[in-house]
């Protein structure tokens, strides 16, 4: 027999080892970290004067430090609860949507709300 492991990219063909196939495990938001890091430090090194592309195709141009805020801006927002209460992190699953006032979850709702109006929108 002939055995083989294939490179898939987006959504896996098998739900044996679940989701995305190019982003399997806890390990992409620190390697996220750690590019984001290592922008500033280019960016220190380079200065306002060295920039790119971003997003690519998009003509716009970005110092590196720029770079790293947009994608530090990115990494936030799918944390960070929509109009209908859901944060992009956790899909379409029903169970983490907020809840609507006169439900509550051991008595923190009210606490979760503040904390959720203290943060202003990523626009």
């Amino acid at each position: 027999g002939q055995y083989r492991v294939d490179y898939e990219p987006a959504e896996s063909s098998t739900g044996l080892f679940g989701g995305n196939s190019n982003w399997r495990g806890p390990i992409w938001f620190p390697v996220n970290f750690l590019l984001i890091e290592s922008l500033q430090k280019f960016h220190y090194y380079l200065g306002d004067h060295h920039k790119v592309e971003c997003p690519t195709g998009s003509g716009k141009m970005m110092t590196l430090w720029q770079v790293a805020g947009e994608i530090s801006q990115r990494l936030t927002r799918i944390f960070l609860r929509d109009k209908d209460g859901r944060r992009p992190v956790y899909g379409g699953t029903e169970k983490f949507r907020r809840r609507h006032r006169g439900q509550s979850q051991n008595g923190l709702d009210g606490a979760r709300r503040k904390a959720d109006q203290a943060i202003p929108p990523v626009s």
